[in-house]
């Protein structure tokens, strides 16, 4: 870029360029040169006199301690009597001016997009001017094109004061709000998060501030428990009597979260839900959220391998049980025909196991 801006600063010799590259590269430059006159040549071209934005036709009186005195460029010579920089000091290029546009549009504050401009200008193109890019300037471009900005929806420039703010506003608009920082291997990371506060009527504060800690679906779910609580106390029913935060209910062994009769033993009975309590049921969720309710896995269960003589054991056993099951059988179905039967079956049976078995 210093050289297609140093050839049209100082034109020390003639050169052609195709209308689109032309385009192209006086969009670098085009805050040196102002257009002076032009008209139409007989074969359709048209001819285009430009002289530097910094000339003046005659000094100026000194009356004004912001004017310059002397004329800058001087006329009737080929080169400039100052650099580049006086140009970009007082009015930036349309390359630069294009670059702000496509961050404009988006919702920082225009501090934020002249840092993030100079930044990345820099880095791909050098002496482009970007440095002398004001802040008004870009704020300027940035009301002409979207209108004036709600203040209070655009982050700030220092990460740091853009959390500390955000979080107050969720504050201010009820929301549960806190910042974190992770380190993960090479990778810093760095900001918020945010919930809605759930609001129940009838509820002592603190059950109602320990619920404000949970993200906002377990909030719903302990809502309806809560809601259930009213419900029971109409009906008079008595309490569960329950020594611990801990319920045998469905609800309890699928959501493990403090259930309706849990919360009906707070309130009618014995004080379960302590501090350290209350704290457990948050920190299950702290890690893995939802899926604590959504991971699945594979259980491994070592095979142990028996030896032969168990084996053997183990077939004797199941072939015992196998000839008590069909002696069973045998013995029902003969006393379903005769009683006399089934006595005979149990004598023959007995003189056939009495020697074995002695």
């Amino acid at each position: 870029m210093s050289t297609i801006r140093e050839r049209f600063f100082n034109v020390n010799e003639i050169f052609e360029l195709s209308t689109k590259n032309f385009n192209k590269q006086w969009a670098l430059v085009d805050n040196v040169w102002t257009r002076f006159n032009g008209y139409l040549l007989d074969n359709g071209d048209e001819r285009k006199t430009f002289v530097c934005r910094l000339s003046k036709p005659k000094e100026s009186s000194g009356r004004n301690e912001n004017v310059h005195p002397e004329k800058l460029c001087v006329n009737n010579t080929p080169n400039h009597s100052h650099l580049v920089e006086e140009c970009d000091m007082r009015k930036q290029s349309k390359f630069i001016k294009d670059m702000v546009s496509k961050e404009a549009i988006k919702d920082y504050k225009p501090l934020t997009i002249a840092n993030v401009i100079r930044t990345e200008v820099s880095k791909v193109c050098e002496d482009s001017g970007v440095e002398y890019l004001k802040t008004k300037e870009v704020a300027n471009i940035k009301q002409k094109l979207v209108g004036p900005i709600s203040s209070y929806l655009v982050g700030d420039a220092d990460l740091k004061s853009d959390i500390s703010n955000t979080i107050e506003f969720l504050i201010k608009n009820n929301y549960r709000a806190e910042s974190f920082f992770k380190q993960e291997s090479f990778e810093r990371l760095r900001g918020l998060c945010f919930a809605n506060l759930i609001s129940l009527a009838n509820i002592r504060p603190e059950i109602l501030i320990e619920i404000h800690k949970f993200p906002f679906p377990f909030q719903k779910l302990i809502a309806e428990e809560v809601h259930a609580v009213s419900k029971r106390l109409k009906e008079g029913k008595c309490t569960p009597n329950l020594a611990s935060a801990e319920c045998s209910c469905r609800f309890f062994n699928r959501y493990m979260l403090s259930c309706r009769y849990i919360f009906y033993e707070q309130l009618c009975g014995t004080n379960i839900l302590t501090p350290e309590t209350w704290s457990y049921f948050q920190r299950t969720f702290e890690e893995s959220g939802m899926k604590v309710y959504q991971t699945r896995g594979i259980v491994e269960v070592p095979v142990i391998q028996k030896s032969l003589a168990e084996k053997v054991a183990k077939k004797s056993q199941s072939k015992m049980n196998e000839l008590f099951e069909r002696t069973r059988d045998y013995y029902y179905r003969l006393a379903e025909k005769s009683i006399d039967e089934a006595s005979r079956f149990v004598r023959s049976l007995e003189k056939i196991l009495e020697p074995a078995i002695n």
